[in-house]
Protein backbone atom coordinates (compact mmCIF):
# COMPACT_ATOMS: atom_id res chain seq x y z
CA UNK A 1 0.00 0.00 0.00
CA UNK A 2 1.42 3.47 -1.01
CA UNK A 3 2.07 6.48 0.94
CA UNK A 4 -0.90 7.76 -0.86
CA UNK A 5 -3.24 6.70 1.25
CA UNK A 6 -5.23 9.27 2.42
CA UNK A 7 -8.12 10.56 4.92
CA UNK A 8 -8.74 14.24 5.70
CA UNK A 9 -7.42 15.64 8.68
CA UNK A 10 -6.88 19.25 10.05
CA UNK A 11 -4.05 21.04 7.92
CA UNK A 12 -2.37 22.34 11.24
CA UNK A 13 0.28 20.47 12.61
CA UNK A 14 0.63 18.85 16.10
CA UNK A 15 3.54 17.98 17.96
CA UNK A 16 3.67 13.80 18.40
CA UNK A 17 3.62 14.56 22.12
CA UNK A 18 0.37 16.03 22.13
CA UNK A 19 -0.89 12.45 20.91
CA UNK A 20 -1.55 8.89 22.53
CA UNK A 21 1.02 7.47 21.86
CA UNK A 22 0.66 4.64 19.32
CA UNK A 23 3.55 2.24 17.81
CA UNK A 24 3.54 -0.02 14.44
CA UNK A 25 1.87 -3.19 15.18
CA UNK A 26 0.08 -2.37 18.49
CA UNK A 27 -3.23 -3.55 17.92
CA UNK A 28 -6.62 -1.49 18.77
CA UNK A 29 -10.01 -2.96 20.14
CA UNK A 30 -8.08 -6.35 19.29
CA UNK A 31 -8.01 -6.39 16.30
CA UNK A 32 -6.88 -3.12 14.27
CA UNK A 33 -3.06 -3.41 13.67
CA UNK A 34 -1.25 -0.19 13.15
CA UNK A 35 1.12 -0.47 10.25
CA UNK A 36 1.85 3.16 9.89
CA UNK A 37 1.22 6.59 10.00
CA UNK A 38 -0.39 8.86 7.02
CA UNK A 39 -0.61 12.17 8.52
CA UNK A 40 -0.82 14.26 11.82
CA UNK A 41 -3.11 17.08 12.46
CA UNK A 42 -4.42 19.48 15.01
CA UNK A 43 -7.01 16.55 16.17
CA UNK A 44 -5.63 13.85 15.22
CA UNK A 45 -3.19 11.52 13.70
CA UNK A 46 -4.18 8.69 11.21
CA UNK A 47 -2.78 5.76 10.40
CA UNK A 48 -2.96 2.72 7.79
CA UNK A 49 -4.05 -0.51 9.63
CA UNK A 50 -4.80 -4.01 9.23
CA UNK A 51 -8.19 -4.96 10.07
CA UNK A 52 -7.95 -8.81 11.45
CA UNK A 53 -11.14 -9.72 11.77
CA UNK A 54 -11.74 -9.11 7.99
CA UNK A 55 -8.59 -10.62 6.34
CA UNK A 56 -10.69 -13.41 5.37
CA UNK A 57 -13.79 -11.88 4.76
CA UNK A 58 -12.75 -8.69 1.94
CA UNK A 59 -10.22 -8.54 -0.85
CA UNK A 60 -8.16 -5.98 1.45
CA UNK A 61 -7.66 -5.92 4.78
CA UNK A 62 -6.69 -2.29 5.30
CA UNK A 63 -8.32 0.27 6.80
CA UNK A 64 -7.65 3.99 7.82
CA UNK A 65 -7.86 4.78 11.67
CA UNK A 66 -8.07 8.17 12.59
CA UNK A 67 -7.30 8.77 16.42
CA UNK A 68 -8.04 11.46 18.29
CA UNK A 69 -5.78 13.49 19.87
CA UNK A 70 -5.49 12.58 24.03
CA UNK A 71 -6.09 15.88 25.53
CA UNK A 72 -9.08 16.07 23.58
CA UNK A 73 -11.27 13.13 25.32
CA UNK A 74 -12.76 15.14 27.58
CA UNK A 75 -13.14 18.18 25.70
CA UNK A 76 -17.30 17.73 24.58
CA UNK A 77 -17.27 19.98 21.67
CA UNK A 78 -14.77 17.64 20.10
CA UNK A 79 -15.94 14.63 20.83
CA UNK A 80 -20.07 15.66 19.70
CA UNK A 81 -17.85 16.41 16.76
CA UNK A 82 -16.06 12.99 16.12
CA UNK A 83 -19.07 11.59 16.84
CA UNK A 84 -21.04 13.40 14.19
CA UNK A 85 -18.17 12.92 11.57
CA UNK A 86 -18.76 9.05 12.11
CA UNK A 87 -22.49 9.77 11.75
CA UNK A 88 -22.58 12.09 8.87
CA UNK A 89 -20.92 8.86 6.92
CA UNK A 90 -22.68 6.18 8.13
CA UNK A 91 -25.67 8.20 7.03
CA UNK A 92 -24.66 8.41 3.01
CA UNK A 93 -24.15 5.18 1.53
CA UNK A 94 -22.68 6.04 -2.05
CA UNK A 95 -19.68 4.58 -4.43
CA UNK A 96 -18.25 7.76 -4.27
CA UNK A 97 -18.22 8.72 -0.64
CA UNK A 98 -15.29 7.39 1.55
CA UNK A 99 -17.09 4.55 4.15
CA UNK A 100 -16.85 4.86 8.16
CA UNK A 101 -16.87 1.05 9.47
CA UNK A 102 -16.81 1.87 12.76
CA UNK A 103 -16.50 4.58 15.57
CA UNK A 104 -14.56 3.45 19.32
CA UNK A 105 -14.77 5.17 22.36
CA UNK A 106 -12.23 3.25 24.59
CA UNK A 107 -10.36 4.15 27.85
CA UNK A 108 -7.59 5.08 26.28
CA UNK A 109 -8.70 5.68 22.42
CA UNK A 110 -11.18 7.50 20.38
CA UNK A 111 -11.30 6.57 17.09
CA UNK A 112 -12.66 6.39 13.71
CA UNK A 113 -12.53 3.25 10.95
CA UNK A 114 -12.64 3.97 7.49
CA UNK A 115 -11.66 3.20 4.04
CA UNK A 116 -7.88 3.18 3.03
CA UNK A 117 -7.95 4.63 0.03
CA UNK A 118 -4.83 4.52 -2.45
CA UNK A 119 -4.00 6.78 -5.74
CA UNK A 120 -3.88 10.97 -5.45
CA UNK A 121 -6.40 13.84 -4.34
CA UNK A 122 -7.26 15.85 -7.02
CA UNK A 123 -5.28 19.04 -5.76
CA UNK A 124 -1.63 16.55 -6.56
CA UNK A 125 -3.56 15.93 -9.53
CA UNK A 126 -3.97 19.15 -11.03
CA UNK A 127 -0.20 19.98 -9.79
CA UNK A 128 0.53 17.41 -12.43
CA UNK A 129 -1.87 18.71 -15.50
CA UNK A 130 -1.49 22.18 -14.69
CA UNK A 131 -0.78 23.34 -17.89
CA UNK A 132 -3.77 22.04 -19.82
CA UNK A 133 -6.26 20.83 -17.27
CA UNK A 134 -6.53 16.53 -17.25
CA UNK A 135 -7.46 14.50 -20.12
CA UNK A 136 -10.81 15.47 -21.49
CA UNK A 137 -11.82 11.53 -21.30
CA UNK A 138 -10.63 11.13 -17.43
CA UNK A 139 -11.98 14.37 -16.22
CA UNK A 140 -15.79 14.13 -17.52
CA UNK A 141 -15.12 10.56 -15.75
CA UNK A 142 -14.52 12.11 -12.65
CA UNK A 143 -16.93 15.40 -12.77
CA UNK A 144 -19.90 12.42 -13.77
CA UNK A 145 -19.05 10.86 -10.59
CA UNK A 146 -18.25 13.96 -8.43
CA UNK A 147 -21.97 15.27 -9.47
CA UNK A 148 -23.60 12.15 -8.04
CA UNK A 149 -21.57 12.42 -5.13
CA UNK A 150 -22.94 15.59 -3.75
CA UNK A 151 -26.35 14.81 -5.21
CA UNK A 152 -26.14 12.09 -3.04
CA UNK A 153 -25.11 14.23 0.06
CA UNK A 154 -27.96 16.59 -0.54
CA UNK A 155 -30.88 14.06 -0.94
CA UNK A 156 -29.55 12.98 2.01
CA UNK A 157 -30.55 16.50 3.19
CA UNK A 158 -26.90 17.42 4.07
CA UNK A 159 -24.64 20.41 2.69
CA UNK A 160 -21.35 19.50 2.47
CA UNK A 161 -19.86 22.37 2.80
CA UNK A 162 -15.85 21.61 2.52
CA UNK A 163 -15.68 20.83 -1.49
CA UNK A 164 -12.41 21.51 -2.36
CA UNK A 165 -9.48 20.09 -4.89
CA UNK A 166 -7.81 18.29 -1.14
CA UNK A 167 -10.86 16.58 -0.55
CA UNK A 168 -11.43 14.64 -3.81
CA UNK A 169 -9.68 11.32 -4.28
CA UNK A 170 -8.98 9.04 -7.09
CA UNK A 171 -8.72 5.99 -6.05
CA UNK A 172 -7.10 3.86 -8.02
CA UNK A 173 -7.87 0.40 -7.42
CA UNK A 174 -11.96 1.15 -8.04
CA UNK A 175 -11.39 4.09 -11.06
CA UNK A 176 -13.59 6.15 -8.27
CA UNK A 177 -13.91 10.01 -7.43
CA UNK A 178 -14.19 9.61 -4.11
CA UNK A 179 -15.33 12.36 -1.55
CA UNK A 180 -13.13 12.51 1.65
CA UNK A 181 -14.97 14.41 4.73
CA UNK A 182 -18.19 15.47 6.01
CA UNK A 183 -16.30 16.62 9.11
CA UNK A 184 -17.60 20.37 7.96
CA UNK A 185 -21.56 19.16 6.86
CA UNK A 186 -24.79 20.82 7.71
CA UNK A 187 -27.82 19.45 8.00
CA UNK A 188 -31.58 20.02 7.40
CA UNK A 189 -33.52 20.31 10.57
CA UNK A 190 -37.05 19.44 10.78
CA UNK A 191 -37.84 23.18 10.18
CA UNK A 192 -36.24 22.88 6.76
CA UNK A 193 -33.24 25.14 6.75
CA UNK A 194 -29.46 23.70 7.69
CA UNK A 195 -27.94 23.58 10.88
CA UNK A 196 -25.79 26.98 11.56
CA UNK A 197 -23.07 27.15 13.09
CA UNK A 198 -19.68 29.12 13.65
CA UNK A 199 -17.62 27.95 10.59
CA UNK A 200 -14.71 26.07 11.49
CA UNK A 201 -12.09 26.74 9.00
CA UNK A 202 -12.32 27.23 5.01
CA UNK A 203 -10.55 27.61 2.17
CA UNK A 204 -11.00 30.55 0.80
CA UNK A 205 -10.44 29.80 -3.32
CA UNK A 206 -13.58 27.47 -3.19
CA UNK A 207 -15.85 28.99 -0.62
CA UNK A 208 -18.66 30.27 -1.88
CA UNK A 209 -19.41 34.55 -1.45
CA UNK A 210 -22.50 33.63 1.24
CA UNK A 211 -19.72 31.56 2.84
CA UNK A 212 -17.57 33.84 3.51
CA UNK A 213 -20.20 36.48 4.32
CA UNK A 214 -21.55 33.92 7.23
CA UNK A 215 -24.88 33.34 5.63
CA UNK A 216 -26.64 30.35 6.39
CA UNK A 217 -25.71 27.46 4.53
CA UNK A 218 -27.41 26.20 1.33
CA UNK A 219 -26.47 23.43 -1.44
CA UNK A 220 -25.80 26.17 -4.06
CA UNK A 221 -22.56 26.81 -1.88
CA UNK A 222 -21.73 23.56 -2.90
CA UNK A 223 -22.87 24.06 -6.30
CA UNK A 224 -20.26 26.57 -6.66
CA UNK A 225 -17.25 24.64 -4.61
CA UNK A 226 -17.76 22.21 -7.37
CA UNK A 227 -17.89 24.68 -10.47
CA UNK A 228 -14.72 25.80 -9.14
CA UNK A 229 -13.12 22.21 -8.98
CA UNK A 230 -14.73 21.22 -12.30
CA UNK A 231 -13.60 24.42 -13.86
CA UNK A 232 -9.92 23.67 -12.86
CA UNK A 233 -10.17 19.87 -13.81
CA UNK A 234 -10.88 20.93 -17.28
CA UNK A 235 -8.47 24.05 -17.42
CA UNK A 236 -5.26 23.42 -15.12
CA UNK A 237 -6.14 26.81 -13.46
CA UNK A 238 -8.55 28.64 -10.68
CA UNK A 239 -11.41 30.49 -12.46
CA UNK A 240 -10.44 33.38 -10.69
CA UNK A 241 -7.02 32.97 -10.09
CA UNK A 242 -7.44 31.20 -6.74
CA UNK A 243 -8.84 34.41 -5.37
CA UNK A 244 -11.73 34.07 -2.71
CA UNK A 245 -15.57 34.83 -4.14
CA UNK A 246 -15.47 38.32 -2.45
CA UNK A 247 -12.19 39.13 -4.25
CA UNK A 248 -13.18 37.90 -7.89
CA UNK A 249 -16.83 39.66 -6.78
CA UNK A 250 -15.52 43.15 -5.91
CA UNK A 251 -12.81 43.08 -8.95
CA UNK A 252 -15.65 41.91 -11.29
CA UNK A 253 -13.63 39.02 -12.35
CA UNK A 254 -14.84 36.83 -15.31
CA UNK A 255 -13.90 33.00 -16.07
CA UNK A 256 -12.57 32.26 -19.38
CA UNK A 257 -14.34 30.28 -21.06
CA UNK A 258 -12.73 26.76 -21.40
CA UNK A 259 -11.58 25.02 -24.07
CA UNK A 260 -12.84 21.73 -25.19
CA UNK A 261 -16.73 22.43 -24.35
CA UNK A 262 -19.63 23.10 -25.95
CA UNK A 263 -20.95 26.43 -26.24
CA UNK A 264 -23.90 24.73 -23.63
CA UNK A 265 -21.76 23.16 -21.28
CA UNK A 266 -19.80 26.50 -20.82
CA UNK A 267 -22.83 28.05 -20.08
CA UNK A 268 -23.95 25.37 -17.36
CA UNK A 269 -20.62 26.01 -15.64
CA UNK A 270 -20.32 29.76 -15.94
CA UNK A 271 -24.08 29.64 -13.85
CA UNK A 272 -22.85 27.12 -11.55
CA UNK A 273 -20.15 29.90 -10.76
CA UNK A 274 -22.26 33.26 -10.36
CA UNK A 275 -21.33 34.64 -7.13
CA UNK A 276 -24.73 35.33 -6.19
CA UNK A 277 -26.61 32.53 -4.60
CA UNK A 278 -29.82 33.73 -6.33
CA UNK A 279 -28.22 33.61 -9.98
CA UNK A 280 -26.41 30.04 -9.49
CA UNK A 281 -27.89 27.23 -11.00
CA UNK A 282 -30.34 25.27 -9.10
CA UNK A 283 -29.34 21.71 -8.43
CA UNK A 284 -26.64 19.64 -8.59
CA UNK A 285 -29.62 17.08 -10.75
CA UNK A 286 -30.12 20.75 -13.14
CA UNK A 287 -26.26 20.83 -13.87
CA UNK A 288 -25.82 17.48 -14.55
CA UNK A 289 -29.13 17.28 -16.98
CA UNK A 290 -28.02 20.53 -18.33
CA UNK A 291 -24.44 19.74 -18.77
CA UNK A 292 -24.37 15.95 -19.86
CA UNK A 293 -27.56 16.14 -22.47
CA UNK A 294 -28.35 12.37 -23.16
CA UNK A 295 -31.07 11.56 -25.75
CA UNK A 296 -34.08 9.75 -24.49
CA UNK A 297 -35.33 6.18 -25.97
CA UNK A 298 -38.21 8.20 -27.95
CA UNK A 299 -35.35 10.64 -29.75
CA UNK A 300 -33.06 7.00 -29.82
CA UNK A 301 -35.59 5.40 -32.24
CA UNK A 302 -36.58 8.29 -33.75
CA UNK A 303 -32.70 8.64 -34.64
CA UNK A 304 -32.40 5.08 -35.59
CA UNK A 305 -35.60 5.00 -38.03
CA UNK A 306 -34.59 8.19 -39.71
CA UNK A 307 -31.19 6.77 -40.37
CA UNK A 308 -32.62 3.52 -41.92
CA UNK A 309 -34.75 5.55 -43.79
CA UNK A 310 -32.25 7.97 -44.96
CA UNK A 311 -30.10 4.43 -46.33
CA UNK A 312 -32.49 3.26 -48.24
CA UNK A 313 -33.91 6.49 -50.10
CA UNK A 314 -29.75 6.55 -50.58
CA UNK A 315 -29.48 3.20 -51.99
CA UNK A 316 -32.80 3.42 -53.96
CA UNK A 317 -31.47 6.47 -55.44
CA UNK A 318 -28.09 4.46 -56.70
CA UNK A 319 -30.27 2.13 -57.97
CA UNK A 320 -31.94 4.44 -60.39
CA UNK A 321 -29.11 5.74 -61.12
CA UNK A 322 -27.39 2.75 -62.05
CA UNK A 323 -29.92 1.56 -63.72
Amino acid sequence: MSSAVALKFPLTLSPVSNLVSFHPHQRLAGRYELIKILGSGGCARVYLAIDHQAKLQVASPYVAIKILRAELHNCPQILHAFRQEYRKAQSISHPNMVKAYAFYELEDSVFLVMDALEGRTLGQLFRDYSANGVPKAWSFLMIEQLLAAVQAIHQNNWVHYDLKPGNLFFNKHDSQLKILDLGMAREKTAEGKYESRPMEALTPAYASLEMIEGAPADPRDDIYSMACVIYELLAGKHPFDRLSADQAWKANMQPEPVAGLTRRQWKVLKHALAFRREDRIASVSAFQRKFFVRLSVRTHWRLFFGCAFLTEALFLAWALWRG
